[in-house]
């Protein structure tokens, strides 16, 4: 059952405290390396952390998250390193048990006059419970999801108005209850925009999107996941600021699918 089944009230509050220190040291003056250390750390106490109905049992958490970066600018380059780590002590270790969830990112970045280029890798484990609502995750199940993507996105300007840009994105994702079947989600873009004047802007992009789950044989259901699904589409849009505070982005365009059904449908933003 995914989260999005239930609607139930769930209360949390959060008390946050920050500390964080920064340091910069430069080899030469073309080579600056800036380094940076946050610890965070949180308190949350949380009704119904099960998303439950009828009397549920609540828990308190306390996090810490430390956190290193580091990046180097080396001409038109740049590089950067960011390693966390989330320790988690909570005080219903039946309902939820404490963690240590590492997170890895590193960075690559190349920007001159006419090109921006960048290339990112990731390795993170989180909760179950910590992820999107929209990931459909099951209610009550205190496990974790481990997840390495690797992604780039490029954007060249054509002239003073007009600029093309793309981005490539592919997740593995690795579960550690045998509910929820490993998948693997690819997802790409191509668009292309034209400034009208410094307020408004308009584009068109093609995307696509293609999502596998791994197929397993389970002793009581028999074989779980292999689910396939494809989409692709088309949009255009406008992005028009109103004031310097507030911006408007609508698109509206057209989607295939061919998994696991064929059929033809409408996007719009």
């Amino acid at each position: 059952m995914g989260r999005s089944a239930l609607i139930p009230k769930r209360l949390a509050n959060t008390l946050l405290f920050a500390a964080g220190v920064a340091g910069v040291a430069g080899a030469a003056a073309q080579t600056p390396r800036i380094y940076s250390v946050t610890v965070p750390m949180e308190i949350e106490y949380d009704s119904n952390p099960n998303m439950a109905i009828g009397n549920a049992p609540s828990t308190t958490w306390l996090r810490v998250r430390p956190s290193v970066t580091a990046t180097q600018v080396q001409g038109n380059e740049e590089y950067s390193l960011e390693g966390a780590l989330s320790a988690e002590k909570s005080s219903n270790s039946d309902i939820a048990k404490d963690r240590l969830d590492p997170r890895l990112r590193g960075q690559w970045k190349h920007a001159d006059g006419v090109n921006t280029s960048q290339l990112a890798l990731l390795l993170e484990r989180q909760a179950l419970r910590a992820l999107d609502i929209r990931e459909h995750v099951p209610v009550g199940v205190d496990g974790s999801r481990t997840l390495f993507a690797i992604s780039g996105a490029w954007t060249r300007d054509l002239s003073d108005r007009m600029s093309v840009s793309g981005d490539l994105r592919q997740d593995w994702e690795r579960y550690s209850v045998n509910s929820i079947s490993d998948a693997r989600h690819t997802s790409g873009a191509l668009r292309l925009t034209r400034l009208e004047n410094e307020r408004r802007s308009w584009y068109g992009s093609v995307n696509a999107q293609l999502y596998r789950t791994d197929s397993r044989q389970d002793p009581v259901l028999g074989t779980v996941g292999g689910d396939r699904s494809n989409v692709a589409g088309a949009v255009v849009g406008v992005n028009q600021l109103l004031t310097e505070g507030l911006r408007v982005d609508a698109s509206v365009g057209w989607m295939h699918f061919d998994q696991p059904i064929t059929d033809n449908d409408w996007q719009g933003a």
